[in-house]
């Protein structure tokens, strides 16, 4: 059995803090095999992610770290897409990206293929299909142990791809809203789901956002800039799954939601 940690999107310093804490707690707490990260909003302003962060987030033992819809934010990360096998890019760009969206990592002997993939309903801007994206991905994948990040803001989407592809995935974890949702579950008796796996960062903001900043903006419509918020709570939402490596199949997945006081 491989045991796989996966914690939610790390939003700027709190996000970093938190998880340079709960990361290692969680990892000899659960036994974890393995551990994910997506560090789509890692950067300070919350927005991207560049090289120092992904070196920060590799240090406290991420061993994949999965992005999302800001992953370009920061163009120094462009470079570092093909030489750091850790990161994993999205797939569902028209543009073409160094890097890859689906790497293959070696844990207990046993292969495991983890995917990054965009989901395209109710996004910022046009991505490709998922599924046209997922069926690319599967073209070129052999292993048993698969698992797939679905960044994505439709939750029924996400739902829709785990059942579609339930027969060829170990798992699909949902990221992207911040907010962890409550439906998780083995889909069709071998495949693990959740919509959304949560955030890492500020336990007191708006999906890890200052709210005076997001007050400001939504409610007076006043020209304000929001900003991770830098104090407070630390929490770190993630999911601790657990797959038969015989045969990529999932055997229980388990929501975990960790708080920690400054």
């Amino acid at each position: 059995m491989i045991r796989v940690l996966f914690f939610g999107d790390v939003v700027g310093r709190s996000g970093l803090e938190a998880l340079s804490f709960f990361l290692p707690l969680l990892r000899e707490k659960e036994k974890a095999d393995f551990v994910i990260v997506n560090g789509e909003n890692a950067a300070k302003d919350g927005r991207g992610i560049t090289y120092e962060d992904y070196l920060r987030i590799s240090s406290f033992g991420a061993d994949a770290i999965t992005l999302g819809n800001h992953f370009d934010r920061k163009g120094d990360i462009i470079p570092h897409l093909d030489e750091e096998s850790r990161l994993i890019r999205p797939e569902g760009y028209d543009a073409v990206y160094q890097g890859s969206s689906s790497r293959v990592f070696m844990t207990k002997g046993v292969p495991i293929r983890v995917s990054n993939v965009m989901g395209s309903g109710l996004m910022d801007r046009d991505y490709a299909s998922p599924f046209v994206s997922m069926d690319r991905i599967l073209e070129k994948s052999q292993e048993k142990v698969h698992i797939v990040d679905l960044h994505g803001e439709s939750t029924s989407e996400k739902a829709i791809f785990a059942h579609r592809y339930s027969s060829s995935l170990s798992a699909v974890v949902g990221t992207h809203t911040h907010v962890q949702t409550a439906d998780e579950r083995i889909v069709n008796g071998r495949e693990a789901f959740i919509s959304d796996v949560g955030m890492t960062g500020a336990g007191e903001g708006i999906i890890g956002f200052d709210p005076r900043q997001a007050i400001s903006r939504f409610v007076y419509h006043e020209e304000a800039t929001i900003r991770p918020l830098e104090k407070g709570v630390l929490m770190a939402n993630a999911c601790l799954i657990a797959i038969d490596e015989a045969s990529g199949e999932a055997i229980s997945i388990k929501r975990i939601n960790e708080r920690k006081k400054r």
